[in-house]
């Protein structure tokens, strides 16, 4: 039997296994449950999949955006065995939003000058870009 990891936040994932013939049974209030036929699920939080995949279980589903940012930050290796076109709701394509007050000086990416402080959940992959 396998030791999945999903999204602790993404209900879209539960369904997706559910269809796959793999329904999630979660005791009350726990992260740890499992599938009809025997499989090991756990809930984390998107930004931690990559890690533990590559520390102690055997596949994780999480969004590219996270496996890159492991990646550049880490140094995390992981192959890419399928790619789903799916995010938080169905029928939606991850993006990556760079987003600023509509009162901000500025109204391009190109108006941006070095040095500003940008807050992101993906600093490596901002640097890259």
């Amino acid at each position: 039997m396998l030791k999945i990891i999903v999204p602790a936040n993404m209900d879209t994932t539960l369904e997706h296994m559910n269809r796959a013939g793999r329904p999630v049974t979660f005791m009350e209030g726990r992260d740890f449950g499992e599938t009809a036929i025997g499989d090991t699920v756990i809930r984390l939080r998107s930004y931690d999949i990559p890690i533990e995949v590559e520390d102690s279980c055997d596949v994780g589903l999480c969004g590219s955006d996270w496996v890159e940012e492991q990646e550049e930050r880490l140094g995390i290796n992981l192959e890419i065995l399928s790619e789903y076109s799916y995010g938080r709701r169905f029928n939606t394509s991850p993006r990556l939003d760079l987003v600023a007050s509509r009162d901000a000086p500025f109204n391009t990416i190109g108006d941006l000058k070095n040095g500003l402080i940008i807050l992101t959940e993906h600093p490596s992959i901002t640097r890259k870009f």
